[in-house]
């Protein structure tokens, strides 16, 4: 915990792997007291937010990078187009690398909170900390093992009334109504039961 806690920023495989040990602690009750006292729950919502200002800070560069490009494009013809496709590519393939190692870490800090959220003022305490915008962010991803989890949460959260109407309120009915239909089984099943 200690090493994850100076180490998360800096190595997402790092705290991948770290992630990973904790999330088979998680899947034990009886290890949830000791993963609470080495503050464990707390360090997987910093990664959570870590990763979510990640999210945002990637897409308004890409948002900004096209526009520029686009600009470049409209104002000089003599901008070789091939080159600018051909980079654009290059940084596509980049970032959906980047996506993927990305949502497989997602999946796990998901996994470790949904265990440890066996505990009801667990669970408080991370709505508190804003767990459901974090939920709500991702329910654009692809990764469906990703979306499965993130869908399980909300099923999970969505017992208490005040935190369905915060997911209505952050739009997780017509995130969640996208899924509808596909060809991930358990993925629609989840999202149904969700959506019910």
């Amino acid at each position: 915990s200690r090493v994850l806690a100076e180490e998360f920023r800096k190595s997402m495989d790092l705290t991948y792997n770290i992630v990973r040990i904790f999330l088979s602690f998680s899947n034990f009750q009886e290890m949830h007291s000791i993963l609470a006292n080495y503050r464990v729950g707390s360090m997987m919502m910093k990664i959570l937010e870590l990763e979510a200002r990640r999210i945002e800070h990637r897409d308004e560069e890409n948002r900004k990078r096209i526009e520029t490009e686009d600009k470049l494009l409209e104002d000089d013809n003599t901008v070789d187009a091939e080159r600018l496709v051909k980079r654009r590519e290059r940084d596509a393939a980049k970032a959906r690398v980047l996506q993927q190692k990305q949502d497989r870490l997602l999946f796990a800090v998901f996994h470790v909170l949904m265990n440890l959220a066996e505990d009801a003022n667990v669970e408080k305490k991370m709505v508190k900390k804003k767990l459901i915008n974090y939920l709500l962010l991702l329910l654009g991803r692809n990764s469906a093992n990703l979306l499965i989890i993130v869908t399980a949460f909300l099923k999970k959260l969505s017992i208490f009334e005040e935190n369905v109407a915060q997911m209505v309120r952050g739009g997780a009915v017509e995130g969640l109504a996208r899924m509808i239909p596909c060809s991930n089984d358990p993925l629609m099943h989840m999202t149904l039961r969700c959506l019910f």
